[in-house]
């Protein structure tokens, strides 16, 4: 059972991508010390080790719900198939950020 799981690995691997590459606007959702990047319906939240990855609900505004947590690198929990839908939209940002840079 400590085999991994690619489509998390992979989620884990975009998330920390995206918070350590991008400029975190300080914003009124959570305080310092956390960082929190908001990409379309996607909102990751990372302090420390932890990192929690939200998706917002198209139908409810002030929802949302947790699609994928982790603490040091160890996967806490995780939310199928709203993991596809958060890949998708990662998967989209990077690939308009790689043309645009092009």
């Amino acid at each position: 059972m400590d085999e991994s799981d690619p489509i998390l690995d992979e989620l884990s691997r975009r998330c920390h991508q995206l918070l350590d590459t991008r400029i975190l606007l300080a914003g009124h959702e959570l305080p310092a010390p956390f960082n929190v990047y908001r990409l379309g319906r996607v909102r990751l939240v990372r302090y420390d080790g932890y990192l929690a990855v939200y998706l917002d609900r198209l139908n409810y505004r002030l929802t949302d719900d947790m699609v994928y947590a982790e603490d040091g690198g160890v996967h806490l929990s995780s939310h199928w198939p709203a993991i596809y839908d958060v890949l998708v939209i990662l998967r989209m940002d990077m690939i308009l950020d790689d043309l645009s840079a092009a």
